[in-house]
């Protein structure tokens, strides 16, 4: 009669072993595709959130645009009348305590690319401060009308909804990336993401607050 085996050769287990690490290496790019897409999904609600707000403020504001409180939105801010604190109402966010952190000012990916440390100097999301089709700009240099539609803190007041002439093909807010970011300071550039987060394209908020993604292409900022 021949023995039974109680146990697994040596040979069997380096198989096992071997078949574990290929399903692996196959699993985990997939893996990763679905992050980004679960990421991207969350930065588009965002900029809805945003988007919804921004809207309902002007339709209680006589159709002034809300006063921006820089070039981005930073996730670190406090009650002083500026965006995002003017928009936490008509999102549903009421913070207690300031300086304040926004869930939708951040997305996981975007937080694990900069770093804890860096969460909240660094804004996730930038502004368009000119209300200029386009206006990236690609010299990264300060905007040529810091007082435009926003108001951009002292600089100006905002403006109501008439003075972006193409509300529908002008960016409002947008990701933000060294390829893109709109002013030339050394805090933001350093610590923003090197290229886009979603590889080839960037997701934009729109004038008339639709959201829409932006190709890239070689020639795109």
């Amino acid at each position: 009669m021949t023995p039974a085996r109680n146990a697994f050769t040596l040979i069997e287990i380096l198989v096992v072993v071997s078949i574990i690490a290929v399903l692996a290496s196959l699993a985990l790019p997939a893996f990763h595709k679905v992050q980004i897409a679960a990421d991207c999904t969350r930065d588009v609600a965002n900029f809805r959130l945003m988007g919804s707000a921004i809207a309902s403020y002007m339709a209680d504001n006589d159709n002034f645009y809300p006063l921006a409180g820089n070039g981005g939105l930073y996730n670190n801010y406090y009650n002083n009348g500026t965006m995002p604190s003017v928009l936490d109402p008509y999102i549903g966010y009421h913070p207690t305590v300031y300086p304040a952190q926004a869930p939708y000012l951040t997305t996981p990916l975007w937080r694990k690319t900069v770093g804890a440390a860096q969460v909240t100097t660094i804004p996730c999301y930038v502004i368009n401060t000119t209300g200029v089709p386009g206006d990236a700009p690609t010299t990264k240099t300060t905007p040529s009308s810091a007082s435009g539609p926003w108001g951009y803190a002292a600089q100006g007041s905002p403006k109501r909804s008439n003075f972006v002439q193409s509300p529908a093909t002008t960016w409002a807010l947008s990701d933000a990336d060294q390829k893109f970011a709109p002013l030339n300071v050394a805090g933001w550039l350093g610590g923003t993401p090197a290229k886009p987060l979603y590889g080839s394209f960037r997701n934009q908020l729109f004038f008339d607050w639709h959201v829409e993604r932006l190709q890239i292409t070689p020639t795109t900022p």
